[in-house]
């Protein structure tokens, strides 16, 4: 367990959570501290997606306690920034793309009218993507690399303290996957991270913590003490080998 002092502003305590009697997430805890980047893993269906949702507040355990510090995540969630998986929309309904990163600065106001401020937080947000130059343009008629970036943008115009990715190279080309992780690059140690990604290039490179989801169990552990082999030699062939050496089911953190 990792000796530290301050306080998680990511933790699940005894968190159970299921579809139906399908059970997902079982009695598992985890702590993520302030400006941790986190990537977690596991095989196809592990519930790697729900443990997001469950932490972002999208989701409510079955049994246990979300908490995003201290509070429930319902309760926080202007501190957080969340790019999902899929974002559907229609793609006739004209909405540039400055007006979907302004969709990130939109409070629970019933009225929302963009201060300054909204439009200084859209405009150094697409500066950070390299999308500033494309604020005019159709949302519809980016490509898949650009699409990814703006909602990035859209993601950290709110000035999160937390960040979520779920799966954020899918479906996108290498070049664009270049730029995403220039990205975070740059996000990194400025706020916590946390992301569902099959991406080795992102674990090795940029993560500090792998966060592992097994037949319900949930362990995490900091990449340097991955075994004896870090996970920067790991091909994507041996991605299962990262489950099978140190996804033993233990909760909390091991370093080793």
């Amino acid at each position: 367990m990792e000796i530290t002092n301050s306080k998680p502003i990511i933790e699940l305590s005894n968190v159970s959570f299921s579809y139906g009697k399908n059970l997902i997430i079982n009695d598992s805890s985890l702590s993520i501290f302030e400006n941790d980047f986190c990537c977690i893993v596991g095989e196809n269906g592990s519930g790697k997606t729900t443990l997001l949702k469950l932490i972002i507040g999208l989701l409510r355990p079955s049994s246990g306690s979300v908490l995003l510090k201290g509070s429930p995540p319902e309760k926080l969630s202007h501190i957080v920034g969340h790019m999902p998986q899929k974002v559907e929309f229609d793609r006739d309904f004209p909405i540039s793309v400055k007006e979907v990163v302004l969709m990130g600065r939109i409070t629970d106001k019933l009225f929302f009218r963009p201060s300054k401020s909204d439009t200084d937080a859209v405009n150094e947000a697409l500066q950070k993507v390299n999308m500033l130059e494309f604020e005019r343009k159709q949302f519809s008629d980016l490509s898949g690399g650009q699409q990814q970036r703006v909602l990035i943008a859209r993601a950290i115009a709110s000035s999160p303290e937390i960040l979520f990715f779920d799966e954020p190279t899918n479906s996108i080309d290498a070049l664009s996957e270049d730029k995403l992780f220039e990205i975070l690059k740059k996000l990194k140690g400025k706020m916590t991270v946390v992301m569902v990604s099959h991406n080795v290039r992102f674990v090795s490179e940029l993560v500090e913590k792998v966060i592992c989801v097994d037949r319900g169990q949930i362990s995490i552990h900091k990449v340097e003490a991955i075994g004896n082999q870090t996970v920067k030699d790991l091909g994507v062939e041996h991605y299962k080998l990262i489950k099978h050496w140190h996804c033993n089911h233990s909760q909390g953190e091991n370093n080793g």
